[in-house]
């Protein structure tokens, strides 16, 4: 073993922290977009975020440990990996998929409003149906409501939120009324959301590459105009970039089938982006 004044001072890590931060804000910048117009908040985002550490660590392909000659990954190993408490990788790991329900029930504070309008004796009518508020008063209200449930949050900020998502009709200068009680975004069908999540998974895929000494080197080609000209440029290359994925679809389509897996698809994807 050699001498500690032998030992070789440590260098400076090659991808500097504030990069890859940076590499993480644009990353989720848009995701972050879509994520609060669908009403979903940084809470319901963390148990998300924790779930995919979880599995990720435990993923023998990329973290495993190599133990009385066998690959092996632990939850221990897991927990040193993500900073997560072993027994809060062993809740993750066991859930087919991330639960969010309960952090939108605790953190987000339109859901608490309207769940607590909807449960309070004092909130609802003869039938136990959410009955018309006055916006402000000491008690039936939505002040009151908001006062009680989130104190933090002024009443016109929670009252602005809630009828912008629709939740919330005010039926005169002072009186509210609930119509619907799901705090959500533009209507985006299931379908959509999957369509784009496998063209995402695709291209973070191509991101993970292109961090692999083993995978080809990814090709850009960058060009530059003036301004005037910017808009000219952005459809020229729109243009030749349909046609050239036209024309791999047609190639692709005429190959026989024996050149494909029996239960695998090639994908092919053409980024084209303007900064």
């Amino acid at each position: 073993m050699p001498h500690i004044a032998e030992l070789e001072p440590l260098q400076p890590a090659s991808a500097p922290r504030g990069a890859l931060v940076a590499l993480l804000v644009r990353i989720l910048r848009p995701l972050v977009v879509l994520m609060l117009r669908q009403g979903m908040t940084a809470y319901e985002f963390s148990e998300v975020s924790r779930w995919v550490f979880a599995h990720a660590a435990m993923d023998r392909r990329h973290f495993a440990v190599r133990e009385r000659n066998a690959w092996s990954m632990t939850k221990s190993r897991a927990a040193v990996l993500t900073g997560l408490t072993r027994r809060e990788i062993d809740r993750l790991v066991c859930m087919n998929a991330p639960a969010v329900e309960e952090a939108r029930e605790t953190y987000h504070r339109s859901v608490r409003i309207l769940s607590a309008w909807m449960q309070e004796p004092a909130c609802r009518d003869a039938n136990g149906r959410p009955r018309d508020l006055p916006i402000k008063g000491e008690e039936a209200s939505l002040e009151w409501l908001v006062r009680r449930n989130c104190r933090d949050i002024p009443l016109r900020a929670m009252l602005d939120e809630l009828v912008d998502r629709g939740c919330v009709v005010r039926i005169d200068s002072d009186l509210v009324r609930l119509v619907q009680a799901d705090v959500h975004g533009p209507a985006l069908s299931a379908e959509d959301l999957d369509r784009v999540g496998r063209r995402a998974e695709h291209f973070m895929q191509f991101v993970q590459d292109a961090f692999d000494p083993e995978s080809p080197d990814p090709q850009f080609v960058e060009v530059s105009a003036a301004p005037e000209c910017r808009e000219a440029l952005q459809q020229h290359i729109a243009t030749a970039v349909s046609a050239f994925a036209a024309q791999m679809k047609r190639e692709l389509s005429a190959h026989p089938k024996s050149l494909l897996a029996e239960d695998g698809r090639v994908v092919v994807g053409i980024y084209n982006g303007f900064l």
